[in-house]
């Protein structure tokens, strides 16, 4: 059966935030006709205890006894539903809204966009980055060495922001930290919905078409951790596909993962993937300062 939209979440180790998540799928998504896949990569905690216990009509729990990394555990839920579109929403992100519902609705009639972010927030409202530039040496340098504190101390003065607000980089960090709070008790849900065109987004909360899931293969299963979703936007773009966020109300994100990892598996993940990434991406010049940035930032150089 071929479904309009599907969801397909991945989780690993992440007991803390499931719960959460599973009850806003009861909440906000009507699952006879959006399934959700779940796609557990071996965890070693109460990850799949607390995903069996609850038995919800339409959301399937496939258990897999390997780690296969944040890409490829998307494919694969991906391969066990026909849908037109496909939300991937991380595991510890939870809706507070019919989000998605916004989304399809607005995506049924603009069939050239192949990637789309939703807006992202912390648990208190406050704003996350979820639309970037792309990645290059200047980009890596600054964030290496925290030049986005500067931009916004800088930001604080109006000729400076405008001058600011006209580059991508700093446009980026600056947009990111003075948008508005999110009231949870007073959403804003629109009618009108703007779709605003980006280099890439982020995967936490990420759409995809089916004809795109087609061409592409979906996720490039060389990347573990960190750097699939931009890779998978650059497809898109290549295409020809639209790539680019929808103001619908914002998925709320926990950032658990990170925090459920010991740093050097974390830093050794996001290194091997970034390097592949950029050796895949890029060439020349451009890639060796790349990846000696990377390769200092791991290294501590930066810290």
């Amino acid at each position: 059966m071929k479904y309009e939209m599907a969801i397909v979440v991945v989780t690993f180790n992440n007991e803390r935030h499931v719960g959460q998540l599973l009850d806003s799928i009861v909440k906000y998504v009507d699952t006879t006709s959006t399934p959700v896949v779940i796609v557990d990569n071996n965890s070693c905690d109460k990850t799949v205890e607390l995903l069996l216990e609850r038995k919800i009509e339409g959301v399937t729990v496939v258990c897999e006894s390997f780690n296969h990394g944040f890409g490829v555990g998307n494919n694969i839920g991906i391969g066990k539903v026909d849908a037109a579109y496909y939300f991937l929403l991380n595991s510890d992100a939870f809706l507070v809204a019919g989000s998605h519902v916004q989304a399809l609705n607005f995506l049924k009639s603009n069939p050239r966009i192949g990637v789309v972010g939703l807006p992202l927030v912390f648990p208190d409202g406050s704003p996350q980055t979820y639309s970037y530039p792309y990645t290059s040496p200047t980009k890596m340098l600054m964030q290496a060495v925290g030049v986005q504190h500067v931009f916004m101390w800088f930001a604080r003065f109006s000729l400076v922001k405008k001058a600011m607000l006209r580059v991508s980089i700093s446009r980026d960090y600056i947009e990111s930290q003075t948008r508005k709070n999110i009231d949870f008790n007073n959403l804003n849900i629109s009618k009108d919905i703007n779709f605003v065109r980006s280099d890439w987004v982020c995967g936490a909360a990420m759409i995809l078409s089916r004809d795109l899931v087609k061409e592409t293969g979906g996720f490039d299963p060389n990347i573990f951790l960190y750097g699939e979703d931009e890779d998978l936007c650059i497809q898109a773009s290549a295409l020809g596909y639209d790539v680019g966020v929808l103001n619908v109300v914002p998925i709320v994100h926990e950032f658990g993962w990170g925090k459920n990892k010991s740093k050097s598996s974390y830093s050794d993940a996001k290194y091997k993937s970034l390097s592949y990434f950029i050796k895949k991406n890029h060439s020349g010049f451009r890639r060796l300062l790349m990846l000696v940035i990377i390769r200092f930032k791991f290294k501590g150089i930066f810290n």
